[in-house]
């Protein structure tokens, strides 16, 4: 992220330095950072969850950055674990096939794909799949 000339951060998109609260939240840990027994007597980290507005791109973006180390090194939840989510992946994944006209000739590539719970269901449709998980233990799934 950018930075404003008065040290603050600037937008994501544009570098302007003048952005917009729309909403805070204070200050939250990490999702589904989920605390061992030995864990919950040492204070739990957090960040500020901040949701602001850039008049000049139009861009709404949450302004601090979480290291891609601590959120993804080992991330703890599956999206096959959800029935709702594999409801709405295969549902997702018809329509698309369908709408689309993909086939074994198609490429579908999901950025942040977790488990290949969306990407099962192209597959499945004879569709070529790429997943890209940045989380070392899911990826390894």
């Amino acid at each position: 992220m950018s930075t404003a000339n008065n040290g603050t951060p600037g937008c994501r998109s544009c570098g302007a330095g003048s952005l917009e609260m729309i909403l805070s939240l204070g200050r939250t840990p990490l999702a589904n950072s989920l605390l061992t027994q030995k864990q919950l007597a040492t204070p739990e980290e957090t960040y500020p969850l901040d949701l602001v507005f850039c008049p000049t791109c139009t861009l709404v973006q949450i302004p601090q950055t979480v290291s891609p180390e601590k959120l993804f090194r080992e991330y703890l939840y599956f999206s096959s674990f959800s029935d709702t989510m594999l409801n709405h992946a295969q549902t997702l994944a018809e329509r698309m096939t369908k709408a689309r006209g993909l086939g074994s000739q198609s490429l579908v590539v999901e950025i942040a794909s977790n488990d290949g719970y969306l990407l099962q269901y192209y597959k499945r449709a004879g569709v070529r799949v790429l997943g890209i998980e940045p989380a070392v233990n899911i990826a390894r799934v």
